[in-house]
């Protein structure tokens, strides 16, 4: 089911692309590794448990959103964009390939500070700005009641060199970064991270059975 809901989005986004400029006329030839398979390689990192909200700002062409939605059908995903024409694009993706669990809007992050304050588990961003930036962009959209296997927070893809950006983040904010490269063995990945950035309490340590 999942795999077959994929390769639809794969020949949706393709017929969208050659309407909207969702991604480079040269770079659609490699949608499946630097856009899906991309996307997906934040599962390495987490399970979703049922029930998790996530939101997924600047998401452009549907990512890592869309391909999310799909891998964690039993989680709520709201995909926002700025661009009109992006946004419609990703809610006809999404009504195509039959993906029940995700929504768009229309709007800027700045915009829902109010309206959804707090109401999500994560964010997930896919190099929008820097990362202090981006973090003080998604951060009044979390709450800190953790229920999965990490403390709520953002899931940020970005590449090159971001020990820069890591210092330019709150004294209170926490970071674990993963290289891709291990994950999927593309030159592609080689500069490319996932950085999870928190300032939720830890996690309680599982008390070993005696």
């Amino acid at each position: 089911m999942q795999q077959a809901q994929l390769q639809a989005f794969a020949e949706q986004f393709a017929e969208w692309n050659s309407r909207v400029n969702l991604v480079s006329r040269a770079d659609i030839q490699h949608l499946v590794e630097r856009h899906i398979l991309h996307s997906l390689l934040i599962a390495r990192a987490i399970q979703f448990v049922p029930g998790t909200r996530v939101i997924d700002v600047g998401t452009g062409g549907g990512f890592p959103g869309l391909p999310l939605a799909i891998a964690f059908p039993t989680t709520e995903f709201l995909l926002v964009d700025s661009t009109a024409k992006k946004v419609k694009a990703v809610q006809s993706m999404l009504e195509a390939v039959g993906v029940n669990n995700a929504a768009t809007r229309w709007t800027r992050a700045e915009e829902l500070h109010r309206e959804q304050r707090g109401q999500f588990d994560f964010a997930t961003g896919r190099a929008v700005s820097t990362l202090p930036e981006f973090w003080a962009l998604v951060r009044p959209l979390l709450h800190c009641r953790s229920k999965n296997a990490m403390p709520n927070g953002l899931l940020y893809l970005k590449g090159g060199d971001l020990r820069t950006e890591l210092q330019g983040l709150p004294n209170n904010a926490r970071t674990q970064a993963w290289a891709l490269h291990p994950w999927a063995a593309y030159p592609f990945f080689e500069t490319k991270q996932l950085v999870h950035v928190t300032d939720c309490p830890p996690l309680p340590k599982a008390v070993p059975r005696v």
